[in-house]
C-alpha cells in the first residue's frame, strides 16, 4: 500500500510537469511567431473601505486569506495600504501560495521605504502555470515603535471562507482589499523588484535541516567543548560545564532565506539536566557576545522536567538577511558538571491560520492551521515494520508506521508508534530516535532508556493527557480516530491467526475509545 501511495504521488508531480511543459512549449511557439505580450487581464478587484483597516499592533501584523480563485495564471496582485508610516527597519513580506500543496509560488519582501499609502502593486517574474490550487495569501509585517501600518479592507463582509484570519484573536470578518490580474502562462516576462526568490518553492511546515558543511563550521565561542559524532552520525558541537560556568556554540552561516522560525534541540547526556539553561541567539554577524546591536533571541530555557533534552524556538524577522550567524548560549546553574550537545537545529515556514472553508467550498488550510476539532481525519497508508512477541508470550508489540496523516488543513508526512499488548493492557509508544520521524513540536513523554527518550499512553491517561502545542492535541486525535484502521492494516500483514487479529484490532478500539475525547479537549 506504501509503494502505490508513493507511486500516485510520483504520477501525479509527472503530470503537473507534463502539463508545465506543454503549456511552455505553446508559449515559446507563441513567442518565436513574434506575438505581442498578452496585457494583464483582472479576475478579482475589490473597493477599499476608507473606515476599515487592520493594523499592526504590537509591532507585528501576522495574517491570512482565501483568495476564492486558484492560481492558474496568477500574474500580479495588489495590496491597499490605508497608513504607512514606517522607520527604516520595518519590513512587510507577502507570499502567494497553493492551499492543496501548502508551496509557495510566489513571495516578496519589501523594506519601510517601499511602502506608501494607495495601492501596492505586486508583479510576479512571468504567470503562474497550469496550477489548480487554491490561492490562499499570507502577510508578515514588523515595525518599529511609534510606526503606523495598516491595510485596507474591503467595502463589505466577506464570506467565512474569503474572511481575514490573524494570528492571535479574532478577525474582523472581512476580506482585505486586493486586486488581483492573470495573464497566459510565458507571455508576459518582467524584471521585479522585491522579488524573494529563495522564498519560493518550498512547502509550509516542513522542517528544513543544515547541511553538513553548516554543523561541520561550527565553533565553540566561550567555555570547553568542541565536535564530537554523536553514534555514526555527523559531528556536533558540545559543551562541558562545571558548576555556574556559561558556554556559547556557535555557527557562523545559518542560511535563513524563506524560513520564519528556527527549532534547536539540545541534549545533557551526562552531569544533572536539572541546572541547564540554554537561550538561541540570531545575530547579523559573529559577535563576541550573543547580546550584539541587532540581535535576537529566544526566551531562556531550563531542561528541568525534560530528562536530558530540551527544544528551542526563535522567530525570524520578517527582513531576516539570507544568512546569519545562530549561537547557542548555555549555563549551568545546578551544583554538579554537565555536558551539553547542540543535536539539531531546523528551519521551518509558518503560515498564519486560515478561516474555515464554508459549506460547499472545501478548500483546505495551509499545513501550520490549527484544525477544528471535528474535522475528519484521513490518512494515506500503513504499513508493519516489526512483529515482536516474547517468547513463551507475554510482551508483543505491532511497530507501525502511517503516512500521509491529515486533520482538517493539518498534515503529518510520516508518523511512526508501537502498540504494545503485556497482560492483555494496550499501550501506545512514541520514540524520539533518529530512525523515527519527527512528530511531535515539543516532545511530550519525560522518560528515557538506552534506546532514548519515549513517550507512552495507556488507558489510564484518559481525562489526565495535556499536551501544550494544539498541533500535537490534533496529532494524537487524527492518530487515534484512524487506529483502529491502521492496526488492522498491519495485523493482517502480521498474522493470518483469526484470534491474534481480532485482539489487535480490539485492543485498537479499546485506546481510542478510552482516550480519543481526552486527545480532542
Amino acid at each position: 500500500m506504501a509503494e502505490a501511495a508513493g507511486l500516485h504521488r510520483a504520477l501525479a508531480a509527472l503530470r503537473e510537469e507534463a502539463e508545465e511543459t506543454r503549456a511552455a512549449m505553446a508559449a515559446l511557439a507563441q513567442a518565436a511567431g513574434h506575438a505581442p505580450p498578452s496585457p494583464p487581464v483582472p479576475v478579482l478587484e475589490t473597493v477599499p473601505d476608507e473606515a476599515a483597516a487592520i493594523a499592526a499592533a504590537g509591532g507585528r501584523l501576522a495574517l491570512g486569506q482565501r483568495l476564492g480563485v486558484t492560481l492558474e495564471g496568477v500574474t500580479a496582485l495588489a495590496l491597499h495600504l490605508a497608513e504607512a508610516a514606517l522607520s527604516p527597519g520595518a519590513a512587510l513580506r507577502v507570499r502567494l501560495w497553493g492551499a492543496e500543496s501548502g508551496r509557495v509560488r510566489a513571495a516578496w519582501r519589501l523594506p519601510a521605504a517601499a511602502l506608501a499609502p494607495g495601492w501596492l502593486m505586486l508583479d510576479l517574474p512571468a504567470p503562474l502555470g497550469p496550477l489548480r490550487e487554491s490561492a490562499c495569501l499570507d502577510l508578515l509585517a514588523e515595525t518599529g515603535a511609534g510606526d503606523r501600518l495598516a491595510l485596507s479592507l474591503e467595502d463589505r463582509r466577506a464570506p467565512p471562507d474569503r474572511a481575514v484570519a490573524v494570528e492571535e484573536g479574532e478577525g474582523p470578518g472581512r476580506a482585505l482589499a486586493l486586486r488581483l490580474w492573470t495573464a497566459p502562462f510565458g507571455r508576459r516576462l518582467l524584471l521585479v523588484p522585491h522579488w524573494d526568490w529563495e522564498a519560493v518553492d518550498l512547502p509550509l511546515g516542513v522542517p528544513a535541516r543544515l547541511p553538513e558543511p553548516v554543523w561541520a563550521a561550527a565553533q565553540v565561542a566561550r567555555g570547553r567543548g568542541g565536535l564530537a559524532a554523536l553514534g555514526e552520525g555527523p559531528a556536533r558541537p558540545w559543551a562541558a560545564l562545571e558548576a555556574g560556568e556559561e558556554a556559547l556554540l556557535r555557527l557562523p552561516a545559518v542560511p535563513l532565506a524563506g524560513l520564519d522560525l528556527l527549532e534547536a534541540e539540545v541534549a545533557v547526556p551526562l552531569g544533572d539536566a536539572a541546572g541547564v539553561e540554554a537561550a538561541l541567539w540570531l545575530q547579523p554577524a559573529a559577535e563576541p557576545a550573543p547580546a550584539a546591536p541587532g540581535a535576537r533571541c529566544s526566551a531562556w530555557r531550563g531542561a528541568e522536567g525534560v530528562r536530558g533534552g530540551l527544544s528551542l524556538a526563535l522567530r525570524l524577522p520578517a527582513a531576516a538577511p539570507e544568512t546569519a550567524c545562530v549561537t547557542l548560549a548555555l549555563r549551568n546553574r545546578g551544583p554538579t558538571p554537565a555536558r551539553v550537545e547542540w543535536r539539531d537545529l531546523a528551519g521551518r515556514r509558518l503560515a498564519p491560520p486560515l478561516p474555515p472553508a464554508a459549506p460547499g467550498h472545501p478548500a483546505a488550510a495551509p499545513p501550520a492551521a490549527v484544525a477544528a476539532p471535528e474535522a475528519a481525519p484521513g490518512l494515506a497508508a500503513a504499513r508493519l515494520h516489526e512483529h515482536y512477541a516474547m517468547e513463551g508470550g507475554g510482551y508483543r508489540h505491532l511497530d507501525i508506521g502511517v503516512e500521509g496523516l491529515r486533520l482538517g488543513g493539518l498534515a503529518w508526512p510520516r508518523v511512526r508508534f508501537k502498540l504494545a499488548l503485556d497482560g492483555g493492557a494496550p499501550r501506545l509508544e512514541f520514540r524520539a530516535r533518529p530512525d523515527w520521524p519527527t512528530m511531535f513540536e515539543r516532545w511530550p513523554g519525560e522518560a528515557a532508556d538506552a534506546h532514548g527518550p519515549f513517550f507512552l499512553l495507556t488507558e489510564a491517561d484518559a481525562g489526565a493527557l495535556r499536551l501544550p502545542s494544539e498541533r500535537d492535541r490534533r496529532l494524537l486525535c487524527a492518530l487515534l480516530r484512524l487506529l483502529p484502521a491502521a492496526v488492522a492494516t498491519a495485523a493482517r500483514a502480521a498474522t493470518a491467526d483469526a484470534a491474534e487479529y481480532e485482539a489487535w484490532v480490539g485492543a485498537a478500539r479499546r485506546l481510542s475509545a478510552a482516550l480519543e475525547r481526552t486527545a480532542d479537549g
